[in-house]
């Protein structure tokens, strides 16, 4: 189980990263939004890839972020993650 906040943004970082067809250690910024052209992940690519995060951590968050957050960025999908783990 993926327990320390680096773990969790790494986690983050990776299944983003493919999700949106870049390498796996792309280094995404986390300041960068999603959907961005620093990561260009559709909205269908996105929710597969919070799903995954979720099944990896074992908690749920993406209904808290979606509901808190309007355009999300890397950096927030790693702060909720990891607030859930």
């Amino acid at each position: 189980m993926t327990t320390t906040f680096d773990d969790i943004a790494a986690l983050v970082c990776r299944v983003l990263a493919a999700g949106a067809g870049l390498e796996a250690d792309a280094g995404l910024d986390p300041a960068a939004p999603i959907g961005s052209a620093a990561i260009p992940i559709g909205s269908l690519a996105y929710v597969q890839a919070l799903i995954e995060v979720e099944d990896e951590i074992g908690a749920s968050f993406a209904d808290r972020l979606f509901a808190e957050v309007g355009a999300a960025t890397v950096g927030d999908v790693q702060r909720y993650a990891a607030a859930a783990a």
